[in-house]
């Protein structure tokens, strides 16, 4: 009889200890990771001026690492690339490589993130820990002509919503970092 119980006991006892372990865990840090896995957003310009100033939760993919990039990302993620400004033609070229490599849901931020750093949007890089911003952050740029029609163009605001809901950027963040050009 003594032995049954022990039997018993020791199934039960191996239960708990095992059965949590097929239970999911939610953990905060990996239900943002989750959801940020589920957009790139590509800063394309050289390394020097991604550490300069670029958008919370981007990578740094400059123009000639975009296939190598696309080798390892899920094609079923959104992608969103940005350069410079408007007069930048970078981020319409890596969104039209990565629609050729396979990405279907691929969009350019054609403003860049000059125009993310005029509107006063939260930035990372020296220029956010104080170091002064090179010309191209400060300089107004227009859109000028036509747009590239192979590529699909996102606003500011747009953009701003897409970091929001993958958990890159919280909605009330306010950037202390850049001022708003008049």
């Amino acid at each position: 009889m003594m032995s049954k119980k022990i039997l018993l006991a020791t199934i039960a006892g191996g239960l708990v200890l095992v059965l949590p372990a097929c239970w999911p865990s939610k953990k905060k840090e990996e239900t943002a990771e989750m959801a940020s896995s589920q957009l790139y957003v590509l800063n394309v310009l050289d390394p020097e001026q991604y550490d300069e100033c670029h958008i919370p939760g981007s990578i740094n993919v400059p123009c000639d690492k975009v296939a190598e990039f696309a080798q390892t990302a899920d094609k079923n993620a959104e992608v969103v690339t940005y350069c410079s400004n408007y007069q930048c033609s970078a981020s319409g070229h890596a969104a039209k490589q990565l629609k050729e490599l396979g990405f279907e849901k691929v969009s350019a931020y054609e403003a860049g993130i000059a125009e993310w750093y005029q509107q006063g949007l939260p930035v990372e890089g020296s220029v956010a820990q104080g170091a002064p911003a090179s010309e191209f952050l400060t300089k107004l740029s227009e859109r000028s002509g036509e747009l590239n029609p192979e590529v699909v163009v996102v606003t500011t605001e747009s953009l701003k919503e897409k970091l929001v809901t993958a958990g890159l950027l919280h909605s009330e963040e306010q950037s202390s970092a850049a001022a708003p050009v008049a």
